[in-house]
């Protein structure tokens, strides 16, 4: 197993950002690469520092590949950085590139927590051709419903430099999860979907209404829930669970 720490160059956010990768053993053989998106308190090292990634790396022959975006919610910032063609383009692209490790739609799965199960949901549904499979771990699902949920200087300013300053994005970089799921019904390939909650969660009920969603869109879905809180004690579980519904461990 190998563990890498580092910075990329990404064109879309015209600057150096750092990732980190837990491989294989024998990376030739890897069976999927995983990318894992971090919450809004966490960096690129949030799952290897809080989840035993080693261990599912070398049983499984899993690649996890864990980007960096700072509080940005995965999307192009009104005023800031593009985030999202970043974590959905151009990361399988400098995977590929840097590390020969297999990111065609058949090896291909994304996962995250929190926010981070925000830009999982995102990147599968604006992308639903791209991914074998995604993973929703405790995901505030409506987005743009937190940008009014506090109204303190702080959080005014930091939801208008994502969204604008009227708090409301722009049609073509629509946060809402409602119309990405209406748009991505027809596609002819659809990634398979993992969703879990725990039930003492705040975001619990999003997750219930976001499973429901999903299925009346025909995607395939495993949804799962059981007691807990927004708490990696929670989404420890969530991993090996999401991995073994979506095939990649027993």
């Amino acid at each position: 197993m190998a563990v890498l720490k580092g910075n990329w160059f990404s064109q879309s956010l015209n600057m150096n950002t750092h990732v980190t990768v837990c491989m294989p053993d024998m990376p030739r053989e890897t069976r999927a690469t995983v990318i894992l998106l971090h919450g809004l308190k966490g960096d690129a090292d949030a799952w290897l520092n809080r989840v035993g990634l080693e261990f599912f790396a070398n049983k499984y022959s899993l690649a996890f590949v864990m980007p960096e975006v700072q509080r940005s919610w995965y999307i192009d910032m009104a005023y800031g950085l593009d985030y999202f063609p970043y974590v959905s383009d151009e990361v399988p692209q400098l995977i590929a590139n840097y590390f020969q490790l297999p990111t065609d739609r058949e090896h291909l799965y994304i996962g995250g927590l929190s926010m981070g199960g925000y830009g999982t949901i995102r990147c599968a549904l604006k992308n639903p051709d791209r991914y074998k499979g995604a993973m929703s771990f405790s995901a505030r699902v409506f987005m743009e419903e937190r940008a009014f949920l506090y109204n303190d200087d702080r959080s005014v300013r930091e939801f208008q430099g994502i969204l604008g300053l009227d708090r409301q994005t722009s049609l073509e970089n629509s946060t809402d999860v409602r119309k990405m799921l209406e748009a991505a019904k027809s596609a002819p390939v659809k990634p398979q979907f993992y969703v879990a909650c725990g039930t003492e969660d705040a975001l619990y009920p999003e997750s219930v209404e976001f499973n429901a969603l999903l299925k009346d869109a025909g995607f395939d879905v495993t949804y799962e829930e059981w007691t807990g809180i927004h708490s990696w004690d929670f989404w420890r579980e969530s991993l090996p669970r999401g991995l073994k519904a979506l095939g990649l461990c027993d």
